[in-house]
């Protein structure tokens, strides 16, 4: 009787498993649109969806653990749906249609970007390596871009010391030295050489806060400077009385 009462009253329960963090989402190759709904996104670290004629990764944005995101071979033209994935480590977006990066200058966390063999054609675009302090491996040759004579020279100011492969190459200790050093809160500014329609203004205040502090340092900067020339100038025309007052006299000056 009391076996009974036991068992019925107290049944095997099974619990299911928590989702592990670490799944991968492959949808390569499945002639997809859209990333569209995929269940319990928040479960994905990495997600694949290279060689599909997909032109937009709207619906990534709810994919909030991705580590890695493969979009290689595909129609995309704009990574600003990235924006806020802050989790990110790794982007293998190579030959796609990218002209639009803006949006990545959020992803703090990001180590690895492959951006080669894409449709990038304003330099501008560049300033969200401002904010990239732990990038590390860098592809972005193949692009309209790079052909702008400014290429090498905006890249180095941009791009944080922390790289250490760039366009397929292992950059030595003195070419690191090269590239800029990382200062929390210090933004060097690359003006886009023409309007970008989809740069995220409102999303990215932090961004922009940086910019105006940066512009106010280097303002600040040159009126220090001009008035150190200015009181060297003074001083140098003082010298110039003295000795001319001394070769001429004071009366002939």
């Amino acid at each position: 009787m009391i076996a009974n009462f036991n068992k019925l009253f107290s049944p095997s329960i099974k619990v299911a498993p928590a989702p592990v963090l670490s799944s991968n989402l492959d949808i390569s190759e499945t002639n997809a649109f859209s990333i569209g709904n995929r269940g319990n996104s928040f479960i994905y670290s990495s997600v694949n969806v290279s060689r599909n004629p997909l032109t937009s990764l709207d619906g990534i944005q709810s994919f909030r653990n991705l580590r890695q995101i493969t979009l290689t071979h595909t129609k995309v033209t704009s990574l600003a749906p990235l924006s806020g994935i802050i989790s990110l480590t790794t982007i293998s977006a190579s030959k796609s249609m990218i002209t639009d990066l803006m949006g990545l200058q959020t992803l703090v966390n990001l180590e690895v970007l492959y951006l080669d063999g894409n449709k990038i054609q304003d330099i501008g675009q560049f300033c969200v390596f401002s904010n990239l302090n732990k990038l590390q491996r860098l592809w972005i040759q193949d692009n309209p871009v790079c052909s702008n004579q400014d290429f090498n020279p905006v890249l180095r100011k941009v791009v944080s010391r922390s790289i250490k492969n760039l366009n397929e190459r292992v950059l030595s200790a003195d070419e690191q030295k090269q590239f800029r050093v990382p200062v929390p809160g210090s933004t060097p500014v690359v003006k886009p050489s023409k309007p970008v329609a989809s740069q995220p203004i409102a999303s990215s205040p932090g961004f922009l806060v940086s910019e105006i502090a940066q512009l106010k340092n280097e303002s600040r900067a040159n009126l220090a400077k001009q008035e150190g020339i200015e009181k060297r100038l003074d001083s140098i025309e003082d010298m110039l009385k003295v000795i001319l007052g001394t070769l001429v006299g004071p009366e002939n000056m």
